[in-house]
């Protein structure tokens, strides 16, 4: 029992360290994780069609109509005030300054959110629009 304890300290701290990386730090762990381990992060292409194959399953396998639950939260234009768009997404979604304005630079599709619930993409659609962002639901 003892180790199990001292496995999930260990999860933890290595947890609260990956939360505080930079995305420099992030890059830089993919490579070594790669190249040392031979471990490569699935895509965002390759994750998307995932998601579409198993849509596209789900969708053959039920011949009734089902609402999406599961959405991706996408910024199409930050609008005419990109300063309060950038500190909405940064406050809003948990994203550091850097990947906020990035985020924001990169629009139209940036991806801001994947997967998050019908209520939760709702409400940061709602939020973000209030600061002037065109945000769309996919």
């Amino acid at each position: 029992m003892e180790e199990k304890i001292e496995n999930m300290e260990k999860i933890e701290k290595i947890a609260e360290n990956l939360i505080n990386l930079t995305v420099k730090d992030i890059i830089f762990l993919e490579k070594i994780l790669k190249e040392k381990h031979g471990i490569s992060p699935i895509s965002l292409s390759e994750h998307n069609n995932e998601i579409k194959n198993n849509n596209n399953n789900n969708n053959n396998n039920n011949n009734k109509k089902e609402e999406k639950t599961i959405f991706n939260v996408v910024l199409n234009s930050p609008g005419n005030s990109k300063l309060k768009v950038i500190k909405g997404i940064k406050d809003l979604i948990g994203k550091s300054l850097t990947e906020s304005k990035n985020l924001v630079d990169t629009a139209p599709g940036s991806i801001l959110k994947n997967n998050v619930s019908k209520e939760e993409a709702e409400n940061l659609k709602k939020k973000l629009e209030e600061l002037g962002a065109e945000i769309e639901l996919k």
